[in-house]
C-alpha cells in the first residue's frame, strides 16, 4: 500500500544528509534519544513543537543554519524518532531532559531555538539554567496564558479533524485528498498518547511562565505569524512586553507554520539575530 508520508520522511532525511546533518543517538537516562548534528561554529540547539520532530519542524532551517553554525536538532522523548523514550510528559520534564541531553553531549552553552511548544520548553530551560542558553529564538511560542482553540484541534481523530487542524495552523490551508489525509492520520496516531499526556499537563498551568518572564533578561527573538489561529499573535506580543531582553518580529500573511510558510524571512531574522 502506498504511504505518502514514508516518501516524505525519506526525502526529508535525504535533505538533512545532503545538507551535512547526520542522524545520531545519545544515551540519556539509559535510553537512546535521536538527534541530528552538522556544521561548524557556535552551537545552535533546535527544539520542535507538539506532535513535531526534526523532520517535520526543522528540515529546512537546520540545513540552512548548518552552513555557519554547529547545529543540533533533538527529537524529544515521545516524538519523532524518539517515540520509544519514556518520560512523563510535561514542559518541565522535557526541559530537564534537554538539560541532561546537553550535559551528555558536553554542551556547556548554546543558542536555543524553540518552535511552538518547543519555545515553551526552551523558555523553561533558560529560566532554570540561564548559563546554558546564550541567545533564545522563539517561533510561534506557547508558555503564557492564552485563549486556546478546542483541545480536539490538537488531537485529530479523523479526516475532518485534520482539515480542522489545517485551518488553525495554515494561513491558506491546502486542499488535501482523502488518501493523503488517511496516511497523515496514521502518522499522527503513533504519538497521540504523548500529545494527550502533554496537553493534560499543560492544562494544569503548573508550567506557565507569566510570573517569571520579567526576570529573564537574555537576548530573545520572538517570531510570530500575524494570522496564527492556533496560538494567537497577542500571545507573542504580551510575551515580548514581559521579557526585558526580547524583541518581536511579526510576519504578515502567515499562520502558525511560519517555519514553512515564510522560511526565507524567518532564516534572515534568525541569522541576523545570531550574528549580533
Amino acid at each position: 500500500m502506498f504511504r505518502p508520508f514514508d516518501l516524505i520522511f525519506l526525502q526529508s532525511r535525504f535533505s538533512l544528509w545532503w545538507g551535512g546533518l547526520r542522524r545520531k543517538q545519545a544515551m540519556v537516562h539509559g535510553h537512546a534519544v535521536t538527534y541530528w548534528e552538522g556544521g561548524c561554529g557556535e552551537t545552535v540547539l533546535l527544539i520542535h513543537g507538539l506532535n513535531g520532530s526534526t523532520l517535520a519542524d526543522f528540515r529546512r532551517l537546520s540545513v540552512a543554519l548548518a552552513r555557519s553554525h554547529h547545529v543540533i536538532s533533538l527529537d524529544l522523548p515521545g516524538f519523532g524518532l524518539s517515540t520509544h523514550v519514556p518520560i512523563q510528559q510535561s514542559v518541565s520534564n522535557q526541559a530537564g531532559f534537554v538539560r541532561d541531553f546537553m550535559e551528555v553531549l558536553c554542551l556547556e552553552r548554546a543558542h536555543v531555538i524553540g518552535n511552538s511548544m518547543g519555545g515553551w520548553v526552551a523558555l523553561q530551560l533558560a529560566r532554570r539554567h540561564p548559563g546554558m542558553v546564550h541567545r533564545l529564538v522563539l517561533t510561534a511560542p506557547a508558555g503564557i496564558r492564552f485563549e486556546h482553540p478546542p483541545l480536539e484541534v490538537f488531537t485529530p481523530e479523523d479526516e475532518e479533524g485534520l482539515r480542522r487542524l489545517l485551518r488553525h495552523i495554515c494561513y491558506d490551508p491546502p486542499r488535501l485528498p482523502g488518501w493523503f489525509l488517511r496516511d497523515w492520520l496514521r502518522v499522527v496516531q503513533t504519538r497521540r498518547g504523548a500529545v494527550k499526556e502533554m496537553l493534560a499537563s499543560m492544562l494544569t498551568e503548573e508550567d506557565l511562565l507569566d510570573a517569571h518572564l520579567s526576570s529573564m533578561r537574555l537576548p530573545t527573538l520572538i517570531l510570530c505569524g500575524d494570522s496564527d489561529r492556533l496560538i494567537p499573535p497577542d500571545t507573542s506580543r504580551r510575551m515580548a512586553v514581559m521579557m526585558p531582553g526580547a524583541r518581536l518580529k511579526m510576519i504578515e500573511r502567515c499562520g502558525h507554520l511560519l517555519l514553512h510558510e515564510h522560511h526565507s524571512m524567518v532564516l534572515r531574522h534568525v541569522e541576523d539575530f545570531l550574528k549580533e
